[in-house]
């Protein structure tokens, strides 16, 4: 069975800034430098949520 890609908008203050594809079966966003999706800001952790 072929998987399904997924894409995330990313929105800073309303306005688009990146739509990323992925093929994973996690995607994991946070501050880390080794996270698929790296937002920045005092209120994201690290590990900030896994999709």
């Amino acid at each position: 069975m072929k998987k399904s890609s997924v894409f995330i908008r990313i929105y800073k203050d309303g306005e688009l800034k990146e739509v990323k594809q992925f093929d994973a079966d996690q995607i994991v966003i946070g501050s880390n430098d080794d996270v698929q999706i790296q937002l920045e800001g005092e209120d994201v952790s690290p590990l900030h949520a896994f999709i």
